[in-house]
């Protein structure tokens, strides 16, 4: 079994999802795991479930919670027993859960063992505490935050969280880290503007990066801070370290260099507040990398550039525009950008995470079918012709940019932005049709190696949207979806996706792409 909590509340068995039934069951489950091994009276349950609520029948409802919980989590049980996991102990029930079965004890059991390690092995530390914190998905108890139950579970797992972040960044200043620690400690700053601490690693930060002016104004801005809001001055060990920042103290130099490989960070360091976590792989002219945000608790991808590329002039001048561009598309089956900067020798795409892989891995297992090629396309050539409308083309639309989720809906990612490609509305199109006939085949290689594995009216459609037929080609994607379509034999199949321009913004901020719109 394993029990998760650093989130949404998940339980696997024999790592299926259990389905914990209705939201009251999973409150229930969730109590439990709160203080797991704990045994929790039937009157703090009842008290913590329905308050005032509830009437009389509320220790009946508790029975049928407990006993829907436990045929959840153990099917086979023998009827009229309680199992081996949800027990009856006087004076109410306990989940039995091992340490290793669940993510908060084994963040603290990590987070333990990084402290042990920081003043003597701060590169081991910094590697435990990192696995640490990649054990989080999102707030505690996520589903629950505003049970009042769930509240001292959350106030403490997050200082915990904060505690390893700090002791982490302690580990990564030991072993020479600095200036790649610049940008998150500043945002860590930010959203605890009174943590003497991160103010503290930011100043010395800075300092190792010979930007010592910046370390002292942040120094100066705490002290104002505190005082304005608290009437005290900072502590002995910050006034400490601005005098040896002042004077130039040795003892403040930096000590190893941290590891960083052609110019890209590795697993474990942040980004601009964003904790890098598993590398996932190469994505064009990038690595891509699973990540988690901590302000707003949720895990995200983030493709950063290679410096070849980052550094390029035209790169440079086309990036932030091209960005904003792509940022602005607003489609169910586009992955959202959510956030985007450069630096020398880096620029950052931060996107929606999926987690259920590329088109390109599932069709190294197996093939298409008609109707899930015809699904495909109607929902990708729908992202297309949305980013065509907005003046966006995609520039290089193949398997490894469409993303499938678990429900195998598929999402168009990885626009290439300022590449400097020569993209058309053409080549989307034809990049797709490229698609199409890999999913049908379950082949790679070039379209006329594998066209003769379509069926003739498939094969025309395709012909005409490679240019194979020249003068023949599609002039929209939206006439090239309704051809395929029919072609597949999709007759009764769902209508293509029509948008249009939206003029009421609601919260959204202007740019000068929304000049149209107004008078």
């Amino acid at each position: 079994m394993e029990y998760r909590v650093l989130g949404e509340l998940e339980v696997l068995r024999d790592g299926e999802p259990v389905d914990l039934g209705a939201y009251r069951q999973r409150a229930l489950m969730a109590l439990l795991l709160t203080e797991p091994n704990a045994v929790f009276s039937t009157d703090r349950i009842i008290d913590a479930l329905w308050g005032d609520d509830g009437g009389a029948d509320r220790h009946n409802a508790l029975w049928v919670y407990v006993s829907g919980l436990r045929k959840a989590l153990e099917p086979d049980r023998e009827k009229r027993t309680e199992g081996t996991i949800l027990l009856t102990r006087a004076p109410g029930y306990v989940v039995d859960v091992s340490a290793d079965e669940i993510d908060s004890l084994q963040f603290e059991r990590l987070l333990g063992e990084g402290r042990a390690l920081v003043d003597t092995d701060p590169a081991a530390a910094g590697l435990v505490l990192g696995e640490a914190l990649a054990l989080w998905r999102g707030r505690p108890f996520e589903e629950f935050v505003y049970e009042s139950w769930a509240q001292p579970a959350i106030g403490r797992l997050e200082g915990l969280r904060l505690e390893a972040v700090e002791t982490r960044i302690d580990a990564d200043l030991l072993r020479g880290v600095s200036r790649e620690l610049v940008s998150e400690l500043e945002s860590l700053v930010r959203e605890h503007p009174l943590q003497e601490r991160f103010t503290g690693q930011l100043m010395l930060a800075l300092y190792r990066s010979g930007r010592q002016a910046e370390s002292l104004r942040s120094y100066r801005q705490l002290r104002a801070r505190l005082g304005e809001e608290l009437g005290i001055e900072p502590s002995l060990r910050i006034r400490q370290l601005e005098e040896q920042i002042v004077t130039g103290d040795e003892s403040l130099d930096a000590g190893p260099r941290a590891r960083i490989t052609g110019g890209r960070p590795e697993p474990g360091l942040s980004v601009r507040g964003y904790e890098l976590r598993d590398r996932l792989g190469e994505r064009g002219p990038g690595l891509l990398y699973r990540a988690f945000q901590p302000t707003v608790g949720r895990e995200v991808a983030i493709k950063v550039i290679s410096p070849e590329l980052a550094n390029d002039p035209s790169f440079i001048r086309r990036f932030e525009a091209e960005a904003q561009l792509v940022a602005r598309l607003e489609h169910p089956h586009i992955i959202p950008l959510y956030d985007y900067w450069r630096e020398p020798d880096a620029a950052y795409l931060v996107m929606r995470l999926v987690k259920g892989g590329t088109l390109a891995d599932l069709l190294d297992d197996r093939a298409l079918t008609s109707e899930e090629t015809t699904r495909l396309v109607e929902q990708i050539g729908s992202a297309l012709s949305t980013a065509h409308r907005a003046g966006v083309v995609h520039g290089e639309v193949d398997a490894e940019n469409v993303l499938i989720d678990d429900d195998h809906n598929a999402y168009l990612s990885d626009f290439a932005i300022a590449a400097g490609g020569e993209g058309t509305t053409a080549a989307d199109i034809a990049g797709l049709a490229a698609v199409v006939t890999r999913a049908l085949t379950g082949l790679r290689g070039q379209i006329d190696q594998l066209r003769g594995g379509l069926s003739t009216p498939v094969r025309d459609v395709i012909d005409r949207a490679t240019g194979a037929e020249p003068g023949r080609g599609f002039d929209s994607m939206t006439a090239f979806v309704s051809e395929l379509r029919e072609a597949l034999g999709a007759v009764d199949g769902s209508p293509i996706s029509v948008d249009f321009d939206n003029p009421y913004k609601g919260l959204r901020s202007f740019a000068a792409a929304d000049a149209a719109d107004f008078f």
